[in-house]
């Protein structure tokens, strides 16, 4: 079990203390910023955090509540930043992982370890390398927003109802939130992780991955959309375990109709791509080294 902690911790310091790490947290926090905050209802258009930086009209920051730095915080990796969250959070892994692969170091590291021991220490230092990246890059700009926008005591309709928005507190939504970024990141680095046991190329890896989550929720949202079309009311219940991110739900109170496939859905996925992973490994020609 020593031994086991030992690479563990090995692989993790590999996969944060890179390049990789430091620009899927940069690239986390400037796709934050291309989050949708403000539809202006005279002409319908929606306008990103970028563009409401840069925007001379300060009396739509002063008057929508929705531009408060803790609302602006909590639509965070909507949009751009879920869209692009296969790539950037696998960043750290695939860079370290590809690397030893093409070096011919895997053969010497698998050698040391043992094969289940690196199987498990590599999954391990994917999930927390991705999820850890996510994260500081939705803390950051958690950080930026408090700076740039308006706290939400400032606004006169909020002055006695904070509470009643943040019962418990808005650091508890902070710290939601930052887990829930986390979680998104875990999840986003699943399909990267499998692709990386049978193939090299770093480029496929990253992009395959991007394509996959891209369709999967695609799908999800046009279910929803129909299924709302056709009066069932209850249809996003039933479809929203199925979403590659529905783990950030569990952080919140949900019915036993959702908790329970959410639980099932994810847990599957995790052992999806940990299987998978050590199948296609063992299956490899020079058995995974």
């Amino acid at each position: 079990m020593k031994k086991l902690f030992n690479v563990i911790y090995s692989d993790i310091k590999k996969s944060i203390f890179n390049i990789g790490f430091v620009g899927a947290v940069f690239v986390t926090f400037i796709l934050c910023f291309a989050t949708d905050v403000y539809n202006d209802p005279t002409n319908d258009k929606a306008y990103s955090v970028f563009e409401m930086i840069f925007s001379s009209d300060s009396e739509i920051l002063l008057s929508q509540i929705s531009m408060s730095s803790i609302m602006v915080f909590e639509k965070a990796l909507i949009g751009y930043g879920n869209m692009f969250l296969p790539i950037v959070a696998s960043f750290p892994f695939v860079v370290c992982f590809c690397a030893e692969r093409n070096s011919g170091y895997m053969r010497f590291s698998i050698s040391r370890s043992g094969k289940i021991r690196y199987y498990i220490s590599k999954f391990i230092s994917c999930i927390l390398s991705g999820g850890l990246a996510v994260m500081f890059g939705v803390f950051l700009f958690g950080v930026a927003a408090d700076l740039i926008f308006p706290g939400i005591e400032n606004y006169s309709t909020m002055q006695d109802s904070i509470s009643a928005f943040y019962p418990d507190g808005m650091m508890i939504v902070v710290v939601k939130k930052l887990i829930s970024a986390m979680l998104h990141g875990i999840f986003a680095t699943l399909p990267a992780f499998l692709i990386c046991s049978f193939c090299r190329n770093p480029y496929v890896i990253l992009c395959l991955p991007f394509l996959f989550m891209y369709i999967w929720e695609t799908l999800i949202n046009k279910f929803t959309i129909a299924g709302f079309e056709q009066g069932d009311f209850n249809v996003f219940n039933t479809i929203a375990p199925y979403s590659p991110y529905s783990a950030s739900d569990l952080l919140y109170p949900l019915e036993a109709e959702r908790l329970i496939p959410t639980l099932i859905v994810n847990i599957l996925l995790i052992l999806i791509a940990l299987t998978g992973f050590i199948l296609f490994m063992n299956k490899r020609t020079d058995r995974g080294c």
